[in-house]
C-alpha cells in the first residue's frame, strides 16, 4: 500500500514547528486554490457527491473539485468571527463545527458544538438555492459575544424533542443510515 499527500500542508499552523501553535484561519486558501499547493485549514470528514467532495472545517463548509484541483466555499463566511446564523448558504455562519453527515438526498448535516445546534445545508453543490436550516436545537442567532466555546451557548442541555425543543450539550460527531435517520454524539451528556 503507498500512501500520498493529496491536499494541505503536514506542518500547517505549526509556527516554527510549535505542535502548540494553533491554526490561523486567515491562512485559509482563497475561492478555486489549487488544494495540491495550497493551505487548506484542516478539514473534518470528506463526503463524496457525485463528483465533488464536501467537507468543512470549523467555521465553514467547502466543496472540493477533485478534477481542477480546487476549493470552493459553500457555506460561511471565510473571513468572520465565530457566530451562528441560518439562511442563504453566502450569509450563513457557522460557529464550531465539530461533525457532519451527508444524506442520501444530498442535505449535509452539521453539529455545532458551540450553540449546540444541528443544521441542515440544502443543496450545497447549488450556490443559487443552497440554505441552511436548524433542524434541531438552538434556533437563534448567535454572535462571537455570545459564545464561550464550552458548549454553554444558546439553548443547551438534555432534553429530547422536535427541533428547537430538543437540546443539545455539545454535539460532536454524526452519523446517517440509508434510511436517513441521523444519529448526533452529544458529548456533554456522556454520548
Amino acid at each position: 500500500a503507498q500512501a500520498s499527500l493529496f491536499a494541505g500542508n503536514p506542518v500547517f499552523g505549526e509556527s516554527d514547528h510549535d505542535p502548540n501553535a494553533g491554526d490561523d484561519p486567515s491562512q485559509r486558501p482563497s475561492d478555486g486554490a489549487n488544494i495540491l499547493t495550497g493551505i487548506p485549514y484542516p478539514y473534518q470528514l470528506l463526503h463524496f457527491s457525485g463528483s465533488k467532495i464536501l467537507s468543512n472545517d470549523q467555521l465553514s463548509v467547502w466543496m472540493i473539485d477533485p478534477a481542477a484541483s480546487e476549493l470552493h466555499p459553500v457555506a460561511g463566511d471565510l473571513n468572520a468571527g465565530a457566530e451562528l446564523k441560518a439562511g442563504p448558504c453566502a450569509s450563513a455562519r457557522f460557529a464550531d463545527i465539530l461533525g457532519s453527515a451527508l444524506g442520501t438526498d444530498g442535505t449535509l448535516y452539521l453539529a455545532d458544538w458551540a450553540t449546540n445546534a444541528i443544521l441542515a445545508v440544502s443543496n450545497p453543490l447549488d450556490a443559487g438555492t443552497c440554505t441552511v436550516n436548524y433542524l434541531a436545537g438552538t434556533a437563534a442567532e448567535v454572535d462571537t459575544a455570545d459564545i464561550n466555546f464550552d458548549a454553554q451557548a444558546g439553548n443547551y442541555g438534555t432534553q429530547d424533542g422536535t427541533g428547537s425543543a430538543a437540546q443539545f450539550y455539545g454535539p460532536e460527531s454524526m452519523t446517517i443510515d440509508s434510511s436517513n435517520n441521523l444519529y448526533v454524539l452529544d458529548h456533554g451528556t456522556g454520548w
